[in-house]
């Protein structure tokens, strides 16, 4: 073997192994979805059904395992939910769950004074007790989050389950260029 060609294989070899490294994160990028659903995600068991009175709104703490990067934190709080049950002519119970982080600037939304509805301290936003905009500086309605109702189990209880998620607020794009 010459010096040239072990040369021209060296050089080679280290730029496979260059491109090589180079490549993960962008494999690691375009996997992340397929990643993040094995992971879990999704829904989360809240509380049992019977815990829900009708006509009171009800909160929740939500907890559900973390990750960040490469590391995997235990279960525990990552927000909280509003719980609003109404039950049908047929006795049939209709849940929905409101986001309790303010659409304006992230602040927890809380039940007013009054116990109608719902009210942001930071910048005074209500909301009625459905989650719809009143008055303040609140861009939109209170977010509503997708849930669901688990069969029975063994002991004959029903669960909400609610697919948690967080939303921007209505900052975004209202900053003034320099």
């Amino acid at each position: 073997m010459t010096r040239r060609t072990f040369l021209d294989i060296s050089v080679s070899i280290m730029q496979a192994v260059v491109a090589g490294l180079c490549l993960v994160p962008v494999l690691r990028f375009v996997m992340h979805p397929l990643i993040a659903k094995k992971r879990g995600g999704g829904f989360v068991r809240l509380v049992p059904l019977s815990s829900i009175a009708a006509g009171k709104p009800q909160r929740a703490v939500v907890k559900a395992d973390r990750w960040d990067a490469y590391i995997h934190y235990p279960s525990g709080p990552v927000g909280s939910v509003w719980l609003l049950r109404t039950d049908d002519e047929q006795g049939e119970p209709r849940i929905r769950c409101l986001q309790t982080t303010c659409p304006h600037l992230g602040c927890a939304v809380d039940r007013a004074a009054d116990g109608n509805g719902f009210r942001c301290p930071c910048h005074d936003a209500a909301f009625d007790g459905d989650g719809k905009k009143l008055s303040g500086p609140a861009p939109r309605d209170m977010d509503e989050l997708e849930i669901r109702l688990t069969e029975a189990d063994a002991a004959g209880e029903r669960w909400i389950e609610v697919n948690y998620q967080t939303f921007t607020t209505g900052i975004e794009g209202k900053i003034p260029k320099a």
